[in-house]
């Protein structure tokens, strides 16, 4: 699971402050905006359509058209964030659930990520004290821009720029990395630049739409530490996203804001107890087309079981390995070309001095 899972108290304490998303549009109701992400990674390319609404909360889809369609859901309540993973073959309906502690989205795919930066982290942001030099545990958000390649560690800091006022997105995010990197063994190799541009993100147009600013276009690239290139391009470039925005328009207020379900029986990884079992994620089943909030008590159970029994963990470790056994699966055969993106991320050369 990312390490955005694993914080400490700062974390929590910040989660706990975005239990509600008020977003100060003035309209009745929510808004839902609809636009398309661009992935480039290495000489490919990715279009994803994409659909968020904003309302008393936030809810953020992504859809990939492949040979299947495979759609990534994210929603937030309280302050944990669902995923959900939706793959429409032409017989077939499979989905796959996570639920993850934090009011931003902290795994699983990076275009997800992205919009929530552009479009969704006003509120989160509020909750800052500082726009500067901020770390992990205030801006835990910058895992996931750079968790690949693996070698980069904690050491990151974070500089916004955006409009005073509350609900204010950000016009630009850099993102610094540290002045050293550490390979698979982990070997540390100081850097003599010192620290270096690790990613950016930028606001190129701008509208405003009943009284929020929204960008209509926006990027973030994601860049390798000084002397490493992609091996098949030679560029200094590891990943860039572009968003652009197509519509915006008003629609009631929906009842959740968690990704729905259309099938039953979907089995679900949860992480939110790790700290609490001191063991791996859950990994249990959802037969009502439901969500298994932290007071459920079945779920409670599972949590008490865990705790009291940390020996004997078998039925949720082997459910949570057959879920991403099957994911894994699913990914090869009907997702390659992000695959193909990752696994290129991973391919760097160093630079020859001479």
């Amino acid at each position: 699971m990312s390490l955005c899972l694993r914080r400490g108290l700062c974390k929590k304490l910040l989660c706990l402050l975005l239990i509600a998303f008020p977003f100060p549009f003035r309209v009745n109701g929510a808004i839902q905006i609809v636009g398309e992400v661009e992935v480039r990674a290495n000489g490919t390319k990715q279009v994803l359509p994409f659909e968020i609404k904003l309302g008393s909360s936030c809810q953020i889809k992504t859809t990939a058209k492949l040979p299947d369609t495979v759609e990534f859901i994210t929603g937030f309540e309280d302050q944990d964030c669902y995923h959900l993973k939706r793959i429409r073959t032409e017989s077939d309906l499979k989905e796959f659930g996570w639920v993850a502690e934090g009011a931003h989205p902290v795994q699983h795919y990076g275009s997800g990520q992205f919009l929530w930066l552009a479009l969704c982290s006003g509120t989160f942001l509020d909750q800052l004290t500082k726009t500067e030099n901020l770390t992990s545990n205030e801006f835990p958000i910058f895992d996931c821009f750079r968790k690949n390649p693996a070698f980069y560690h904690d050491d990151i800091l974070v500089r916004i720029v955006r409009d005073n006022g509350r609900g204010e997105l950000p016009k630009e995010v850099e993102f610094s990395g540290p002045p050293y990197v550490v390979d698979g063994k982990g070997k540390r190799t100081d850097l003599k630049e010192g620290r270096f541009l690790a990613a950016k993100y930028d606001v190129t147009r701008m509208t405003n739409r009943f009284g929020l600013n929204l960008p209509l276009e926006f990027r973030l690239v994601r860049y390798l530490p000084p002397g490493f290139k992609m091996t098949d391009t030679g560029s200094s470039v590891a990943e860039e996203f572009s968003g652009r925005v197509q519509s915006v328009e008003t629609i009631d207020e929906p009842a959740s804001f968690l990704p729905e379900f259309k099938t039953s029986n979907v089995e679900i990884i949860d992480s939110r107890f790790s700290n609490v079992t001191r063991g791996p994620e859950l990994g249990y089943t959802s037969t009502n087309k439901q969500w298994l909030k932290r007071t459920d008590a079945r779920l409670q159970e599972i949590v008490r079981l865990q705790k009291e029994h940390p020996k004997q963990r078998d039925k949720p470790q082997t459910i949570s390995k057959t879920v991403k056994m099957v994911v894994g699966g699913l990914l090869v055969a009907s997702f390659l070309g992000f695959i193909i993106l990752a696994v290129s991320m991973h391919r760097f050369s160093k630079e020859s001095e001479a």
